[in-house]
């Protein structure tokens, strides 16, 4: 008897794929290149934030790009920045990313990204991110 639905192929060969993906994104950040991050990201991209306990939603095309243009290049404003990637998941045509950035603003980040593989293209789909606070 066929079973009432089509088994998902499996497909996580391509977690090298995604981890670039993330790496860059955080190139991005570090090197302020906006057409990068623009790329790395769906165009419904939503982006949320926890920053001192106050949360924020908005969709990456109308809060954080624009936000990026409005600053000095993040060598300028952030020159400790740095990131790195802390865990990538995938299963089937949807993946999950964790990363630190570090001396973002004077501020540490975590961010947790929700990717799915679009047109034959790993896209960040969501962007949920933890300002820690300030010590």
């Amino acid at each position: 008897m066929k079973p009432p639905y089509e088994p998902l192929q499996e497909r996580e060969d391509e977690l090298e794929e995604i981890y670039r993906v993330v790496l860059n994104y955080i190139k991005a950040m570090a090197t302020s290149d906006l057409v990068l991050m623009e790329n790395i990201f769906h165009p419904n991209a939503t982006i949320t934030g926890n920053f001192d306990g106050t949360v924020s939603v908005t969709k990456m095309v109308d809060g954080m790009l624009p936000f990026m243009k409005t600053l000095p290049p993040t060598t300028q404003h952030s020159p400790r920045f740095g990131g790195r990637v802390l865990n990538v998941v995938q299963k089937g045509l949807i993946a999950s990313a964790a990363v630190e950035e570090n001396q973002l603003m004077d501020t540490d980040f975590t961010t947790f990204f929700q990717l799915h593989k679009v047109d034959a293209l790993w896209k960040i789909t969501a962007k949920v991110t933890y300002a820690h606070p300030k010590k």
